[in-house]
């Protein structure tokens, strides 16, 4: 209805002026959504746009030795529109609706497919992920936006109720926002979110930017849960090709964490590399974030240090061979959280177009995980790309996952972790492109893993139109 009424209001005359926007995320989905712009329109005005995805994820184990086995089978559908009213050219709309039907009720807490959208035991979800107006230059260069959206500035990303504005005044740019949290499985509009930063950027090529954050979530338990973040940020352009980064966060007035990285190309022979060091300082419980009532933090996760690189270097024209390392130590490392010590190194051989139509990958990876024995794994994949079809086969590998089972929605706490090692999976895929406004993908996926249900079929596909 709203979306009804926006178009009433800006007449239904003129063509579009095309252009982008940065739209939302969406939430953990088999939905993928194409952000490209194209002439099909249906039966809707020029100067509306949008998509509309249609989703299907599908799974099922090994019978137990009961004979019984499970499985999960799910539906989701994505509709992205974007209204750009041609007599009103620094005004947008934009809105987001998500949907998700489960076809066979809410998994057992013992089931290796539950997720977070079995704690709500609706078999139907729908919701509004974003309606807002957006309107360009009220105070100068700026932007104002009214209206459910996502935050994607400052300490953290969050969902509201309300408003922000954004100024650019020579170097300088400073914004604020505020409203009621807009959480993605429930509106807890008795909870505040609000935050404001500014940045200046300098002539050495420097950006300092500053960000605050403050959120509440007020508990059906004994306890609410507030934040109060502050964020200093630098960035240093180093000539055209080296970049570094750096951020510290404070969490109600500690230090909580620290993050640095650069990043960079040497022009001959175009070797790219990339160095990411993240500490954490403080154990981190839990928090206000968008999904709310049912999952935060697995628990407690302890301070830990993590240091990532990788080195991208051309071996032919067409074929890289990509080194990866990434260290990771964990303070007081538990399992049952996956906060955990391990190492893991990787040796990746690409090829783009070694014929026709035909990409492929090789990766070589040593993992190093505490309480469990080391692996080397060799996984890939090739594809094949013709005019409208792509087919893909390949293998895949995960050291671990953290899977909740059991939720107490009166405290909100997590009860059970079940940790799944060693997962091993094969999968093929098919992209098919019907038009230039409409195309499908499908993927099925053979996995396997330590647990006593293993292995899983998996079938994920998602059909697109674009208007």
């Amino acid at each position: 209805m709203a979306v009804v009424v926006c178009l009433w209001a800006f007449g239904v005359a003129g063509q579009e002026d095309d252009g982008e926007a940065t739209e939302p995320d969406a939430p953990e989905s088999s939905v993928a959504l194409d952000e490209e712009e194209t002439p099909y329109r249906l039966t809707l005005p020029d100067w509306v746009s949008g998509t509309l995805d249609i989703g299907l994820d599908a799974a099922m184990d090994s019978p137990r030795r009961d004979g019984n086995g499970s499985n999960d089978i799910k539906f989701d559908q994505l509709l992205r529109l974007r209204i750009e009213p041609p007599k009103h050219e620094k005004m947008r709309v934009r809105t987001s609706l998500w949907m998700i039907e489960d076809l066979d009720g809410t998994e057992p807490t013992t089931s290796s497919f539950r997720s977070i959208n079995d704690a709500s035991r609706a078999a139907v979800e729908a919701r509004l992920l974003s309606l807002y107006l957006e309107v360009d230059d009220v105070w100068g260069d700026s932007t104002l936006r009214l209206g459910r959206q996502r935050i994607l500035e400052g300490v953290v990303y969050n969902r509201m109720d309300g408003a922000y504005f954004k100024q650019l005044r020579g170097n300088w740019d400073w914004y604020a926002f505020g409203g009621a949290r807009a959480s993605l499985y429930e509106d807890a509009h008795e909870d505040t979110s609000a935050g404001a930063g500014a940045s200046v950027r300098l002539p050495t090529h420097t950006r300092v930017s500053l960000d605050y954050f403050y959120g509440e979530d007020d508990r059906r338990g004994p306890s609410d849960v507030d934040a109060d973040l502050i964020s200093l940020t630098l960035r240093q352009q180093l000539g055209p090709y080296h970049s570094l980064f750096g951020r510290s966060t404070w969490h109600d007035g500690k230090l909580d964490e620290v993050q640095l990285s650069a990043t960079g190309i040497f022009i001959a022979p175009e070797i790219v590399y990339s160095v990411a060091y993240r500490k954490r300082e403080s154990v981190l419980i839990d928090r206000p974030v968008d999904i709310n009532e049912f999952v935060h933090v697995l628990g407690e996760l302890n301070e830990f240090d993590d240091l990532l690189a990788t080195l991208d270097v051309p071996v032919t024209e067409k074929m890289t061979v990509t080194l990866e390392g990434q260290l990771h130590d964990a303070d007081e490392a538990t399992l049952n959280t996956g906060n955990r010590d391990y190492n893991r190194f990787a040796a990746i051989l690409s090829g783009d177009e070694v014929a026709k139509g035909v990409d492929f990958s090789v990766v070589l990876e040593h993992w190093d995980a505490d309480s469990a024995e080391n692996a080397i794994i060799i996984t890939g994949e090739v594809s094949k790309q013709w005019e409208k079809v792509k087919l893909t086969g390949g293998a895949d590998y995960e050291r671990f996952q953290d899977r909740i089972t059991t939720y107490d929605a009166l405290t909100q706490s997590v009860e059970n972790v079940t940790t799944h090692e060693n997962i091993h999976s094969v999968f093929g895929r098919m992209n098919y492109t019907i038009n230039e406004d409409r195309s499908v993908w499908f993927k099925v996926i053979y996995e396997k893993d330590d647990t006593s249900n293993s292995p899983y079929w998996r079938f994920r596909g998602v059909y697109s139109i674009r208007f």
